[in-house]
This record gives structure tokens, sequence and C-alpha cells, in this order.
């Protein structure tokens, strides 16, 4: 019975597992046995499945996804934090939300004498 509903599984169920196993450090050799044997699956069948997890997760959309949930939890953090009275780790928050968000510049520092040229390609 068990078995019947492991090969059930829709595409996304099956992405979300291999994720979560990518998250918890698995190696890939490894889930793709995990997944084959699990799934009685080839192992190139569940490769595939693998290969096609890891460009979800490289996906912008995903990306994008991703930030906007976890700009949303870092609202709540800092909602939480504020009530509590808690300044020091809602200050923690607003900067984590900020790097997310590409709120902060990178700051370069050259030193030296030689001459520097700076290439600008507008796209023509």
């Amino acid at each position: 019975m068990k078995q019947e509903r492991v090969k059930e599984l829709n595409s996304d169920a099956r992405r979300y597992l291999i994720i979560s196993d990518i998250a918890k450090g698995m190696r890939y050799s490894d889930i793709v046995r995990k997944y084959a044997e699990a799934w009685d699956l080839s192992c190139r069948t569940v490769e595939m499945i693998v290969d096609d997890a890891i460009k979800f997760m490289r996906d912008e959309s995903t990306k994008d996804t991703l930030i906007a949930m976890n700009m949303q939890r870092l609202d709540s953090i800092i909602s939480d934090s504020m009530d509590d009275g808690d300044r020091k780790n809602a200050i923690k928050a607003i900067d984590t939300q900020n790097k997310l968000a590409g709120g902060y510049t990178e700051k370069v520092k050259i030193e030296g004498d030689s001459e520097i040229n700076l290439v600008f390609d507008i796209g023509e």
C-alpha cells in the first residue's frame, strides 16, 4: 500500500522531497540512489528528476518567490521584536531585509598610483 502511494507522487511532490534533501546537505548520488529505490525507477530517470529540481531551484521566478516569502517572515520577526521591545533583533531583521532586497551597495576601495580605465557597455 505504501509503495503504491509513493509511485503516485506527482512531479511537484517529488521535486519538494528532492529539494528538502538537497537543503539537508545530502549528496547527489545518495539522493539518486534513495529515490530510485523508493520510487522503483531507474537511476537515469531519477537523475533527470533531480536535475529538473535543481533547475527549478535556480529559476529566477523561484528565487523571487523565496525572497518574497523571506521578506514576509522578516516582517513578522520585526513586528514581534518591536512588540517585545527587542530592538536589537528588529534591527538585525531590518538589516537582513535590506541585504535581501539589494538595499546596500558594494564599496570598492582602490589603492595605487596606476591608471584605471572604466569601460561601460551601453548595449548599442
